[in-house]
This record gives structure tokens, C-alpha cells and sequence, in this order.
């Protein structure tokens, strides 16, 4: 996936959100708001091992699912998103 004009976008919704809520959009952080401006903008749930990250952004509409991390006994916790009752793979918008 390639970050075209309907993800510079979502990016731009991504970052207000972010900013509103004083959360940290350099650095590191930057990389992942662009993974999340790019799921957004293809109407795809992310998958991360920490959600608590992307709380800011399910209000923009973003699903945000917990990921487990291999190897380990106990599931995570799944978040389960605001649309659609569960974290599947969407299909991507066309353009």
C-alpha cells in the first residue's frame, strides 16, 4: 500500500486528533501515524501490540485491534471495534 493523496488525508485528520489530545507526533510516533493514516484511508482495521497508542484516533473513525505477540500462552485482550463488531480485514476502498 502506498501513501497516495487519500492517505495524506487521513493523515491530516489522524495528526488533529493526535494533537488534541497532546499526544507525542514526532519521532517514532510520526512512522505509526502513518501506518494509521493509511489504514484509515483504505478503510482497514490496524493491528498493533499497543492499542492504547491509537485511543485517540476511534473517534476519527479508525479501527484499532490488539495483536498478540507469538510465543506467548495467554491471549491479549481484543479490542473489538466501534463498527463492524469485530477485527476483519475490510475491504479497501476503490478510488
Amino acid at each position: 500500500m502506498s501513501f497516495d493523496a487519500h492517505a495524506a488525508r487521513a493523515y491530516g485528520r489522524v495528526y488533529a486528533a493526535t494533537r488534541a489530545q497532546h499526544r507525542k507526533l514526532r519521532g517514532a510516533r510520526a512512522v505509526d501515524l502513518l501506518i494509521a493514516a493509511i489504514a484509515l484511508a483504505n478503510d482497514l482495521p490496524l493491528y498493533t501490540r499497543n492499542a492504547a497508542d491509537f485511543d485517540q484516533l476511534a473517534g476519527i473513525g479508525l479501527v484499532v485491534c490488539a495483536a498478540g505477540r507469538a510465543g506467548r500462552k495467554r491471549p491479549v485482550a481484543r479490542r473489538q471495534p466501534e463498527r463492524g463488531g469485530a477485527c476483519a480485514v475490510a475491504k479497501p476502498r476503490t478510488h
